[in-house]
């Protein structure tokens, strides 16, 4: 082997070290093992069951917000996924179902998405940065991520679900 692609080696193992370390410590604790439970509504206002929805196949959550700037350039990634996958998204903090839908509309995002306008979700999982990406199969959480992903990243956190 060269010594320049030794070196490449070394520096993506490193990386990959690095990066898994940063997604273990900002999991919010309230996420470790978590079912979930609660009654979410979706901006149609039906019914949105996680447990349910994450039978047989894993779900990806997607937590953003209209105002973060990374979301920006995750969400159409997501959208893109969302095609194959199944999405639920969470909207923190965006203002009320008619802002978020417009926001949606504009940006031509077409995944379902409960608004979490009071950030309650947001506090009961305790999630500190957007976007974060949560992977769920049969209720319980697989995997935990947040900041910049690639869409090899989240189809790699799909398919090992």
């Amino acid at each position: 082997m060269t010594r320049g692609l030794k070196e490449g080696v070394v520096f993506a193992l490193m990386m990959l070290v690095i990066a898994t370390a940063l997604d273990w410590w900002r999991q919010p604790e309230a996420l470790k093992s978590q079912v979930f439970t609660p009654t979410l509504y979706d901006l149609q206002g039906q019914t949105v069951d996680l447990v349910e929805m994450s039978q047989d196949k894993p779900v990806l959550v997607y937590v953003w917000a209209t105002w973060c700037g990374v979301c920006r350039v995750t969400t159409p990634i997501v959208e893109w996924v969302s095609g194959d996958h199944t999405v639920l998204s969470i909207a923190l903090t965006s203002g009320n179902n008619d802002r978020v839908q417009r926001y949606m509309t504009a940006h031509d995002i077409t995944f379902r998405t409960v608004n979490d306008e009071r950030n309650q979700l947001g506090r009961d999982w305790q999630i500190r940065y957007t976007p974060t990406f949560m992977i769920v199969r049969n209720g319980q959480i697989q995997s935990v991520t947040s900041g910049f992903t690639t869409p090899w990243g989240l189809l790699a956190r799909l398919w090992l679900a």
